[in-house]
């Protein structure tokens, strides 16, 4: 037998060995796993390494970042193929496999389709409303924000509400000292939790006892352009967010009776944040991390409480 060969025979024996350890809901340890998985690697035979990869961690609930990069690759050698429906009937499968539970952006969690979406909306503003308190008006954002406009509700495969918090006009030094000094006072306030909860320092998750998880982002102007951490760094016309405004009529199926700020032109910001084609429906998309973490680094210059 060839070397080729052998180092395939080899890949075919460690898959069909994980593949009926999984299905018989045999726990395995990863740190056993993984380097027998490198050791079969072949660009030869990528799409199916990488297959065999993303479920076993996924089965495992592991290496959520790399899992979720691996789904984008192969998801990537799928589409240059025109083979998409088999992307999509594996993913199906993933999720199967995951269930209740998904892969997204934030790693495994619970997501919007498991969640009574219904009952949450009567209930957030509850968790909203205390914020109200502070001197920083806050607006629908990101995920939460393109739900709204994209589907009249929350994504099925997002887990958390997305809220800019306005600390209006300054410089950017003037701007983190500010989210700083904002953190304090809502520690001070017992509604978010002292130390970093999470590994990206400049957001904020609010403490609440009704089971939603909302994210607070720091947004300001600077003379006439608008940043908002981590999509856009001076790249929008303030005009295109202020004034903050509500609509009651629009934001009732996810907010209830709270009246939610959203930006002036809340297409403007989606368009900024997740490209033009904001209105196509993409549960793997991929964001630039390092790019906003250099763009907005005096953020992470702060000491937070």
């Amino acid at each position: 037998m060839s070397s080729e060969n052998a180092d395939r025979a080899a890949f075919d024996a460690l898959r069909d060995d994980l593949l009926a350890a999984i299905r018989l809901g045999k726990r395995l340890r990863p740190r056993v796993v993984f380097p027998k998985l490198e050791a079969v690697f072949s660009s030869e035979w990528e799409e199916d390494w990488l297959r065999l990869s993303i479920y076993f961690n996924c089965a495992g609930r592991s290496r959520p970042a790399k899992t979720y990069a691996q789904l984008i690759r192969l998801r990537e050698m799928y589409q240059e193929q025109g083979r998409d429906e088999q992307f999509e009937t594996f993913f199906a499968e993933l999720n199967e496999l995951m269930f209740p539970e998904s892969l997204t952006f934030h790693g495994y969690c619970s997501t919007f389709a498991v969640q009574d979406t219904d009952q949450m909306s009567q209930t957030v503003g509850t968790v909203l409303k205390p914020l109200e308190a502070f001197d920083c008006p806050f607006f629908l954002y990101a995920g939460a924000l393109l739900g709204l406009v994209r589907d009249g509700q929350y994504i099925a495969h997002d887990d958390d509400i997305d809220l800019a918090v306005y600390l209006g006009e300054c410089t950017d030094e003037e701007a983190a000292k500010k989210w700083q000094k904002y953190k304090e006072d809502l520690c001070a306030a017992g509604l978010v939790a002292y130390g970093p909860t999470s590994n990206n320092p400049p957001v904020f998750k609010v403490q609440n006892d009704q089971n939603v998880t909302v994210d607070l982002f720091p947004s300001w102007t600077t003379k006439t352009r608008f940043s908002v951490y981590p999509y856009s760094y001076h790249a929008m016309d303030s005009a295109d967010i202020l004034p903050l405004k509500s609509d009651l009529q629009r934001t009732r199926n996810m907010f209830g009776d709270y009246e939610i700020l959203l930006p002036s032109k809340p297409e403007k910001l989606l368009i900024s944040s997740y490209g033009a084609n904001w209105p196509v429906p993409d549960p793997l998309f991929r964001f630039n991390w390092r790019r906003a973490q250099r763009q907005f680094n005096i953020l992470f210059n702060q000491s937070y409480c």
